[in-house]
């Protein structure tokens, strides 16, 4: 049953190349100040043109080879794949009554946090730029070898999967929580 439920798809051999455990990418931490552990593997699974991580000196950002992070859209209203499973766990809500509000709630200071963050990491060159990304799918950017890991939805599994020599592994979006 599909329950909107987002996690993350990983390239197996991307992290293993990169020396990350598998139990890291169960273990991710996020928060909006600096990414926690979520964006140091993102950074660091990010390559550019040169074979240089995105953690490591001399990463040209502009030339980017593979970003840690995919990226589907601007995510609409929702942002249903692309940065709900992250504003949501700061305690923000779309609407200021669930379900059916009367205000959203995007000046909140914890979702604009969010989001700066977020943006954030296309500036630094490990995410791709929304304009980049515009009629592409980003299963098929991930089955190409372009982004290490995607966080898409429950809904695609049998896609994410279905890639011959790729070997995927899933961890749950909404683990990310900063203790």
């Amino acid at each position: 049953k599909d329950w909107d439920t987002i996690g993350l798809f990983y390239n197996k051999a991307m992290i293993s190349s990169a020396g990350i455990k598998e139990d890291q990418m169960k273990d991710l931490t996020w928060n909006p100040e600096d990414g926690g552990s979520y964006e140091k593997v993102i950074a660091h699974l990010t390559v550019d043109k040169n074979g240089k991580r995105g953690d490591e000196p001399g990463f040209d950002k502009n030339n980017v080879d593979v970003y840690g992070l995919g990226l589907n859209g601007g995510g609409d209203s929702s942002g249903q794949t692309e940065w709900s499973y992250l504003t949501n766990t700061t305690g923000w809500s779309h609407t200021d009554k669930n379900p059916w509000g009367t205000k959203y709630n995007y000046d909140d200071p914890k979702f604009q946090e969010s989001m700066e963050w977020f943006a954030g990491l296309a500036d630094k060159g490990y995410m791709p730029k929304l304009e980049t990304t515009v009629g592409a799918s980003m299963a098929d950017t991930f089955a190409a070898g372009k982004s290490a890991i995607n966080a898409h939805g429950s809904w695609m599994i049998g896609q994410y999967t279905g890639y011959k020599g790729i070997e995927v592994g899933i961890a749950a979006a909404q683990a990310l929580v900063d203790a």
